[in-house]
């Protein structure tokens, strides 16, 4: 596109990277950057690009697996976090100088019949939410002895990706059913910038 946008990690924030409680000890986005593993942008990413109205590009991204960062709150015990409980984390890498463009990748369960890993391979299936592992899951459960506690996640500065149609930042109507449908777009749209064109 023409016009220049912002950097998304020089726009302020006061957003902590995990909030699950105000006033919480929070781990360092490096717990995170310490996951991200370099990645071609997704066509959702690109697809978000392609919009008049968003506040800036996706220049690169990153895959982070969602079952370590599902588990990692439990095995520091840093963030507040008690792992008898059920616990919903909000994360927001947004803002902090060293963010990274990210999505989270589920994989290691192909399918049954082809042995084709969905989650490996395929855009559609790359996340900004994940958790509720059982503790008997064969492939991402925690084993046994273990509280059956459960910890579900969600990254306000992930994607953008297919689920929420968060990509979408254009068109009231994603469906084509004639009414305006909700989404859920990053963390970096609900900035200043973002709400006063949407005022506009």
């Amino acid at each position: 596109m023409a016009t220049s946008r912002p950097s998304a990690s020089t726009t302020p924030t006061t957003t902590a990277p995990w909030c699950p409680a105000p006033r919480t000890r929070t781990p360092s986005s490096s717990a995170l950057a310490g996951l991200a593993r370099p990645a071609p942008r997704t066509e959702f990413q690109t697809a978000y690009n392609d919009q008049l109205a968003n506040i800036f590009d996706v220049t690169d991204n990153a895959l982070i697996d969602a079952p370590s960062v599902e588990h990692g709150p439990r095995r520091t015990r840093r963030a507040g976090v008690d792992p008898t409980l059920d616990t919903v984390v909000l994360i927001n890498w947004y803002g902090r100088p060293d963010l990274r463009f990210h999505v989270y990748t589920k994989t290691g369960e192909p399918d049954p019949d082809t042995g084709f890993d969905f989650g490996a391979s395929l855009d559609t299936r790359k996340l900004v939410a994940w958790g509720g592992t059982a503790n008997a899951d064969e492939e991402t459960g925690r084993g046994g002895g273990q509280p059956q506690a459960r910890l579900w996640f969600f990254d306000l500065s992930a994607g953008p990706e297919s689920w929420a149609g968060s990509f979408n930042v254009d068109d009231a109507d994603l469906d084509g059913d004639g009414a305006a449908d909700y989404r859920l777009p990053p963390a970096w749209e609900y900035a200043e910038a973002g709400i006063a064109r949407r005022r506009s």
